[in-house]
C-alpha cells in the first residue's frame, strides 16, 4: 500500500508536544517535528495509527520495536524521549536528527570521498558491534536508517525488522531491502544474523563511495541471482585497501566474511580514531516499566473491559519482559518469545532526530488509561513529561556535553535547526560520468532507483 493511502487522525498537540510539520511518512507510520511546549525542545515524533497494526503478527512486531530500541544505550543509536497512545494512535518521541538521512546526504554530493566517508563507516561499525554484543541483529541496514544528528554523525534507527540472535546465531525469514540484503538471507534458509548486517555494511560503503549500487539487474529474480553469486564490479578509482575492504565485507561465503571487529582493525580504517569513548553511555528514558503500561499489561482486567482491549499472554509477557531484563544484563543472548514467520520488509518513516539519552526509572509511573479517549501518558506529570525523570538536559550525553549550536528553539517559525558547520560544508560533487570514474562493465544501479528521492521535511509557518 502506497504512503498516499496512509490515512492518520492527527491531534494538534499530543500530551505536551506541539506539532510544527512533517519529516517523513511511510506505508505505517508518519513522522512530525514536535516541539515540546514548556522547554522548547524538538523531537521526532513516530505516529503509528492503530488501524495499521491490526493483525497479531504487526502489533507484536511495532512492540519489539519498541522494547528493542529501549534496550540499547548507546550515542550511535536513536533514543526514545516517550510512548504516549489515545484511542487512534500510538505516539513514539523520538530524537531529531536535524541532518537527516544519510541516504539523501549522499545523493546531494552525488558520492563521498574516501576521506569523508570513514568517519562515518567507523561510527557504524562501532554502534553495530554494540548491538550485537547485546544479541541483536539489525536487519534493515540501509543509507534511509542511518540519520545525522546536528554534528554530523550517524545514528541509527528503525528496528522493525531486528531480532533478538538465537545462542546458535541463526535467525530466520527473509527481510530488509533487497538491494542491500545478503545472499544468505534471500536463500530462503537460516542465516547468522550478525554476519548479514556485516554484508549490508559492504553494500552501504559501495554505496557512499560511487553513488550507486553494486548491482545491475533490475528484475527481482535476476537481482537476486546475481546477489546470490557475489556478481559485482568495485570501480577502480577506488584505492586498493578500499576495495579489499568492501570486497571482504560482501564475500559471498560467510565464514570468509569479515567479522566487526575485523572491520573495525582493517588498514582502511587506520588513523581513523574510536568514535565513542568505551565508557561513553547513554539511557533511554523510556523504561521497560513505561512500554508495559502502554501495551496494557498492567492495566487490571476491568480496566481493559472498559477501554475494549483484549489482554494479551500474561505468561508469554513475563517471559518475555524477564528475558529483556536478562539481556541487559548480559545474562542471555537470544530471544526466548518466538520470531514472526511472516517478516516482510519495514516500510516505517523514519524519524529525523538528533539529541542524546538520559535514564528514566519511572518510579512515578502510573497508567492513566480511564477511557477511549483519554491521551495516554505513562509519567506522572503529563506536562513536565518524561524530562522531569532525569537530572540530565535531553541534548545532553552522559559524561559528556554536546556543542551547542546557536539556535533559538523559542522561535516556532524557525527552520529546522541544522548544525552551521554541515550547512555549509562544500559538496564533495565530481561532475563526471561513472565510466569516466574508471568503471568497468554495466553501469550499477542508481542508490535512487533503490528509493524514491526524499523530500525534505516541511515545517508549518
Amino acid at each position: 500500500m502506497s504512503s498516499e493511502e496512509l490515512q492518520v487522525i492527527e491531534p494538534l498537540q499530543i500530551g505536551p508536544y506541539v506539532i510544527r510539520g512533517t519529516v517523513g511518512e511511510g506505508a505505517f507510520s508518519v513522522v512530525k517535528l514536535v516541539c515540546h511546549a514548556e522547554t522548547h525542545l524538538y523531537y521526532a515524533c513516530k505516529i503509528v495509527p492503530k488501524t495499521r497494526i491490526n493483525t497479531p503478527s504487526l502489533q507484536e512486531r511495532f512492540e519489539l520495536e519498541i522494547r528493542i530500541n529501549q534496550q540499547l544505550h548507546h550515542p550511535g543509536v536513536v533514543a526514545i524521549y516517550d510512548l504516549l497512545r489515545d484511542e487512534n494512535n500510538y505516539y513514539v518521541i523520538m530524537e531529531f536528527c536535524p541532518n537527516g538521512e544519510l541516504f539523501q546526504y549522499i545523493v546531494d554530493r552525488e558520492h563521498l570521498s574516501e576521506q569523508e566517508a570513514r568517519p562515518f563507516v567507523r561510527q557504524v561499525l562501532e554502534t553495530l558491534k554494540y548491538i550485537h554484543d547485546n544479541g541483536i541483529s539489525h536487519r534493515d541496514l540501509k543509507p534511509e536508517n542511518l540519520l545525522l544528528d546536528s554534528m554530523g554523525k550517524v545514528k541509527l534507527s528503525d528496528f522493525g525488522l531486528s531480532r533478538y540472535i538465537p545462542a546458535n546465531g541463526l535467525v530466520d525469514t527473509p527481510c530488509g531491502s533487497p538491494c542491500y540484503a545478503s545472499p544468505e538471507c534471500i536463500s530462503g534458509n537460516s542465516y547468522n544474523g550478525r554476519t548479514t548486517d556485516v554484508w549490508s555494511i559492504g553494500v552501504i560503503i559501495y554505496a557512499m563511495l560511487t553513488g550507486q549500487l553494486p548491482w545491475t539487474k533490475r528484475n527481482q529474480a535476476q537481482l537476486f541471482a546475481q546477489i546470490k553469486r557475489g556478481e559485482y564490479s568495485i570501480p577502480n578509482f577506488l584505492s586498493e585497501t578500499c576495495q579489499s575492504f568492501v570486497r571482504g565485507l560482501m564475500t559471498v561465503n560467510v565464514n570468509d566474511r569479515l567479522t566487526i571487529e575485523q572491520a573495525l582493525d582493517h588498514p582502511w580504517l587506520s588513523g581513523v580514531p574510536n568514535q565513542y569513548d568505551a565508557h561513553e553511555v547513554t539511557y533511554q528514558r523510556v523504561s521497560l516499566k513505561l512500554v508495559d503500561r502502554v501495551f496494557c499489561y498492567d492495566v487490571d482486567e476491568e480496566d481493559l473491559q472498559n477501554l475494549g482491549i483484549e489482554r494479551k499472554n500474561t505468561t508469554e509477557n513475563l517471559t518475555f519482559t524477564k528475558t529483556l531484563k536478562m539481556c541487559k544484563r548480559g545474562a542471555v543472548r537470544h530471544h526466548t518469545h518466538g520470531a514472526h514467520s511472516h517478516d516482510h520488509q519495514s516500510n516505517h518513516a523514519n524519524p529525523h532526530s538528533t539529541a542524546a539519552n538520559s535514564h528514566s526509572t519511572a518510579a512515578n509511573s502510573h497508567s492513566t488509561a480511564t477511557n477511549s479517549n483519554t491521551l495516554v501518558n505513562v509519567n506522572t506529570n503529563s506536562h513536565t513529561n518524561v524530562i522531569s525523570n532525569s537530572n540530565h538536559s535531553p541534548n545532553q550525553i552522559t559524561k559528556k556535553k554536546s556543542p551547542t549550536i546557536s539556535t533559538d528553539y523559542t522561535n516556532p517559525k524557525q527552520k529546522i535547526p541544522v548544525n552551521p558547520v554541515m550547512q555549509n560544508r562544500p559538496k564533495q560533487m565530481i561532475h563526471t560520468t561513472y565510466a569516466q570514474r574508471g568503471s568497468q562493465g554495466p553501469r550499477p544501479k542508481s542508490i535512487l532507483q533503490a528509493r524514491p528521492v526524499i523530500q525534505k521535511p516541511v515545517i508549518n509557518k
